[in-house]
Formats: structure tokens, sequence, C-alpha cells
């Protein structure tokens, strides 16, 4: 296992939340930067549900189309909350898991939902600019 400094961990933890706050303040820009160029966003359904993916965005066009089609969808109405993060060093970067929920807020009623509840699968890769998302895979609980 590579050893992890408390910079780095205190950098991957400001990354993961710096990509939660550029979708929930509908900063597409923002979250495209926090990948490498050739980065992948999926989300899957849990083992219990078969595992199929749900969808997958790569390369900095693909994220930046998802992020453009969640801030006109959402219009700066969601939050995510990220908790139990576990980071370790891996050959050549770090990994991390997270639990995440999801809230999305109706903008017409104001209504508050919970669509989504499950693990963050994170990979990472150390840059010139910093530590940057290789990829993130959602698992959903359900």
């Amino acid at each position: 296992m590579t050893q992890l400094t408390v910079e780095d961990r205190i950098e991957i933890e400001e990354l993961i939340s710096r990509l939660c706050h550029a979708l929930d303040f509908s900063r597409p820009e923002d979250f495209v930067a926090v990948f490498v160029p050739h980065g992948a966003f999926q989300a899957t359904t849990s083992a219990r549900s078969g595992g199929a993916v749900r969808f997958r965005h790569e390369g900095h066009d693909g994220l930046r189309a998802f992020a453009d089609a969640a801030a006109a969808k959402r219009g700066g109405l969601g939050r995510h909350w990220t908790g139990n993060l576990v980071v370790r060093g891996v050959p050549g970067g770090a990994e991390a898991t997270s639990y995440v929920m999801f809230l999305e807020i109706d903008p017409g009623t104001g209504e508050r939902t919970i669509p989504l509840s499950g693990v963050h699968h994170d990979v990472f890769t150390r840059t010139e600019a910093g530590w940057r998302f290789v990829e993130r895979t959602i698992v959903a609980d359900f």
C-alpha cells in the first residue's frame, strides 16, 4: 500500500467536496476540472439489483454534457451529502469509498425527496495541478 500524507488526504477530501459543490451549485466547469482529461463518472445499481450501469460519462466533453444537463434540470436545487470517507494509497494514486445521499428539491413545490443513497467508489491520481479523479462510481443502495 502506498503511504499518503496528511496533506494528500486533506486535498482528496477537498476534491470530493468540490465535485459535490460543483453539481449542487450548477458549476459545470468546476465539475469537469476535478477530473483528469480521460476521467469517468458513472452510476450502477446495487449488486442486489443486478449491478447494471445506469449511466457513464467519459472524458471532459462527456463530463461537461452531464454537468450541463444536471444544472439545467436542478437549477441549483440539489444537495449531496458524503460521509464515512475512507482513503487509501494504492500504487499510482489513491482510492476512496464514502457514503452518499442526495436530496433533490422541487423548484415548483419546494418538496424535498431523497432519490439516491449509496456508496461512492473513487480512483484518484496526482497530477501537476494536484489530485484529480480518474473515476467516480456511485453504487446505489437499491
